[in-house]
């Protein structure tokens, strides 16, 4: 398999996750780790596309082609000029990629303000390239998880002034009222059980394909031996609001009304 590496801000290491030996590598022995902070790759590999395990999985056959895009960060411009160097858009944002895999490695979020037309487009487009033989793998990054713990640390007012149109809801509600006016359409779209957070837990934070791992910031040995899958599933399972991350229980509780 040739790697070409476009972006220098990649590791990819068979035996060593973040500078630390792995001693038991239990499922992912001899994969490599491909970890993203803002990196862009391509692989080339053998087999066609063909989805395997449940409908969100973790593990998929390998490819022959895979282009994996690190961190869009509300920047929708960059999103399409990333999309279309990889040859998987046209002009109209319509997927023309064929039989491509696309792996976006989290971090849609934050630091601007497109962060609702770039989750809209990664929607779409997951769904034009599984019509076309292809597939698009948007996994879930730290500030995804920051924003269902409600850490608005790294919104912009520009991201504040996107979701105001997101989501009707309840101004005397507690949770909301508790901020201030202009973060309350926020807060309603990704508490855990509003409509984005509920987006965001149908998604992978590790997904496999041939002999690559992908991931967001990088696995430890301690995450290995947990287990990937396990990883994935309670990132989907209810959480209790204000849940934070470390304790993974993070993208929603039961479903609120908005």
């Amino acid at each position: 398999m040739e790697t070409v590496l476009m972006r220098n801000l990649c590791v990819n290491l068979p035996h060593r996750l973040c500078g630390v030996r792995i001693e038991s590598m239990n499922m992912v022995r001899g994969l490599r780790l491909i970890v993203f902070a803002s990196a862009f790759l391509l692989f080339q590999g053998c087999t066609d596309y063909v989805r395997v395990d449940t409908e969100t999985g973790t593990r998929y056959p390998a490819v022959d082609r895979i282009v994996a895009i690190g961190d869009l960060h509300g920047d929708m411009m960059a999103t399409r000029r990333a999309f279309k160097l990889a040859g998987a858009i046209d002009d109209e944002d319509h997927w023309i990629g064929g039989k491509l895999v696309i792996v976006q490695t989290g971090d849609q979020l934050d630091r601007g303000g497109d962060e609702q037309a770039i989750l809209e487009f990664l929607t779409g487009l997951t769904e034009e390239a599984a019509e076309a033989g292809g597939a698009v793998h948007v996994l879930n990054g730290n500030h995804e998880l920051m924003n269902v713990s409600l850490d608005l640390r790294y919104i912009t007012e520009d991201g504040f002034e996107d979701f105001q149109d997101a989501v009707v809801f309840d101004e005397s509600d507690s949770l909301i009222a508790s901020y201030e006016p202009h973060q309350r359409a926020r807060i309603a779209a990704f508490r855990p059980g509003g409509p984005f957070a509920t987006l965001l837990a149908r998604r992978n934070t590790i997904v496999i394909i041939g002999d690559n791992v992908f991931v967001h910031g990088g696995l430890l040995p301690e995450h290995v031996d947990y287990g990937i899958d396990s990883m994935n599933e309670e990132n989907m399972y209810p959480g209790t609001e204000g849940a934070y991350p470390h304790d993974r229980r993070v993208l929603i509780e039961t479903e609120v009304s908005v």
